[in-house]
């Protein structure tokens, strides 16, 4: 796996298990993080650690969650959340002529990998939260809503 989306993934275990101890009760079913899905796997110069790979169905597509989408270079890019995974996923990312993937929405890097966080059944309102709490402890590149800012001149947004 290449380093930097290994140690990304890392920093996203990290702060989960420290939502995990600060907010939530042992007696919740547990939270899921799928492993890493590549979108474009013809491209893989190593797929050491990709547990998916287009066109292969997305993982917890049927659940809500918190998705991370990460750059060819294991950057962090975006972090977003979803009543329905999969369908979100689907407005992103389709089929080119070749069945390979197509990214249909704009960032500012081409996403190339992603993870999945799926909260419970029933706990649907919780990816919101995780969703903030991503965006402050980890952040990512097309965030900005949320995000702790390190340079006092860079505006708020209210």
């Amino acid at each position: 796996m290449i380093p930097r989306l290994k140690s990304e993934r890392d920093r996203i275990n990290s702060a989960l298990e420290d939502y995990k101890e600060r907010y939530r009760r042992e007696t919740l079913d547990p939270l899921e993080l799928s492993g890493v899905y590549a979108l474009f796997p013809d491209k893989l110069s190593c797929d050491d650690g990709i547990e998916g790979r287009w066109p292969a169905t997305w993982p917890h597509s049927t659940r809500s969650g918190v998705y991370f989408l990460f750059t060819e270079q294991g950057e962090l890019l975006y972090i977003g959340t979803a009543w329905h995974v999969g369908a979100r996923l689907g407005q992103y990312f389709h089929y080119d002529s070749d069945r390979r993937c197509k990214i249909v929405r704009t960032w500012s890097k081409d996403p190339a990998y992603l993870l999945i966080l799926a909260v419970p059944e029933g706990m649907s309102f919780e990816a919101a939260a995780l969703e903030e709490f991503f965006i402050e402890r980890v952040g990512s590149i097309d965030n900005k809503v949320g995000r702790v800012r390190d340079d006092p001149s860079e505006p708020k947004v209210a």
